[in-house]
């Protein structure tokens, strides 16, 4: 799958298939649910070594495709300290810019960004 955000099919199935394809994550309660004909939430938590748990929330529309992430919002924690946090926010999105692409690295222990844009 090139392009996780391509279509909700394919981002649903790119969140359940997260701990398959990345061994860092050891359990995954991230849940995709259907709001409608166009929107969709995805909320839960992804769980690594050290105690580390990322918290992901997360609405997508995609009356056109590809789909956007139209409000989300990204915690790390480590036991009951967090250590990082996204704050939610709409995203611009402008004919000059592409949707945001997921990269998938989260924190220190895996990297930095959680959402980056990519320039046209």
């Amino acid at each position: 799958m090139n392009d996780p955000l391509r279509t909700a099919e394919d981002y649903e199935l790119f969140l359940y298939e997260l701990s398959n394809n990345f061994p860092a994550i050891k359990h995954s309660t991230l849940t995709f649910v259907r709001r409608g004909a166009s929107l969709a939430r995805v909320s839960g938590e992804l769980h690594f070594d050290h105690s580390i748990r990322l918290v992901v929330r997360e609405r997508l529309t995609f009356d056109r495709l590809p789909i956007t992430l139209h409000w989300y919002g990204y915690e790390v924690w480590r036991c009951e300290e967090k250590l990082y946090w996204y704050d939610p926010q709409p995203i611009p999105m402008t004919p000059l810019c592409n949707p945001p692409t997921l990269t998938t690295s989260i924190c220190p222990l895996i990297s930095s960004t959680i959402v980056s844009r990519r320039p046209i």
